[in-house]
């Protein structure tokens, strides 16, 4: 693993996971954005197309932070990343960068690998392995140590919001 990869601990949107949707930290981040609500059983969708993010809070408490590269109908991400990553790296970059991960898929939908000990989920655009030139469409930052992220998943978070 690349020495940038180690840990990223103190980036600053790994610190507002976990946070109440009421928290002052979570309002302040929220404070410069126009964001739509959107509700489905026990989570709450906070998202921002204009300024490529989106927050999902399962039972008020933030659970996963979505940074998007221009997909619609988003806007990319254009705040630093974690890792010291950037949207025009391909799935292989990634894969160099922090190594292979056991925690992947895709094949009948766009592939996607996690690394849980970093709490980050990369997605890419197409559906193939063998495509080493496979964009990025967006990441999931989540929290590593919680004790839910066994059963965490951030492809059916994102695909409920897009429902």
């Amino acid at each position: 693993m690349n020495n940038n990869a180690s840990s990223d601990n103190t980036f600053p949107l790994f610190l507002l996971l976990n946070k109440n949707i009421n928290d002052n930290e979570i309002k302040s981040f929220l404070s410069n954005s126009n964001y739509a609500k959107k509700e489905i059983k026990e989570y709450i969708y906070l998202s921002s197309a204009i300024d490529g993010w989106s927050l999902c809070f399962r039972n008020n408490i933030l659970e996963a932070i979505y940074l998007y590269n221009s997909v619609k109908p988003y806007s990319q991400y254009t705040k630093e990343l974690p890792y010291k990553l950037n949207f025009s790296l391909v799935n292989t970059d990634i894969v160099q960068y922090f190594g292979d991960s056991k925690s992947k898929g895709g094949g009948n939908y766009p592939i996607w690998i996690s690394y849980d000990h970093l709490g980050i989920e990369v997605h890419f655009l197409n559906m193939d392995w063998a495509d080493n030139k496979n964009p990025i469409t967006f990441f999931c930052l989540f929290d590593k140590d919680s004790k839910s992220n066994k059963e965490f998943n951030c492809i059916y978070l994102s695909l409920i919001f897009l429902l």
